[in-house]
């Protein structure tokens, strides 16, 4: 079963914490303090796995407003442009690089939002913001 974590699931999840924790030591306070603060946010959603034995898993999600990677609705040569203007590579690099992975209508058919960056700056801050009420109300369990 996966539901909402509350506090009294701060001893079972903080093993789990210590088993997942591969480039630093978990400390135990900072654990607690951190774990009682994401279970009252509003704007944290902390899921725990259980089974008869006990918490198995967690997933922590958290409403915040995401940059999103450039999926520009350009032309190839505007996709090539940026590439180099940002990673000051030769035109093929770029191109070979964007060859390299997913084209756009893929990364498009994958993605859960796509936001339109192609118009005036406006209308991407309006769409954005638009995104963000969104998220927040699915995040407090609305309909999206």
């Amino acid at each position: 079963m996966i539901r909402r974590a509350t506090a009294a699931d701060a001893d079972a999840i903080w093993p789990l914490t210590r088993e997942f924790a591969t480039s630093f030591t978990p400390d135990r306070d900072k654990f607690d303090a951190a774990f009682e603060a994401l279970v009252e946010c509003d704007d944290a959603f902390l899921a725990v796995g259980t089974t008869a034995s006990g918490a198995v898993g967690y997933v922590l999600a958290i409403a915040h407003p995401t940059l999103f990677a450039d999926m520009s609705f350009g032309a190839p040569e505007i996709q090539i442009a940026r590439l180099m203007k940002r990673d000051h590579c030769t035109a093929e690099e770029a191109k070979r690089r964007i060859e390299s992975q997913l084209s756009f209508e893929e990364k498009k058919a994958h993605a859960d939002w796509v936001i339109d960056t192609s118009g005036e700056k406006e209308s991407t801050l309006a769409e954005t913001d638009r995104l963000v009420e969104e998220i927040k109300r699915r995040a407090a369990g609305g309909t999206g």
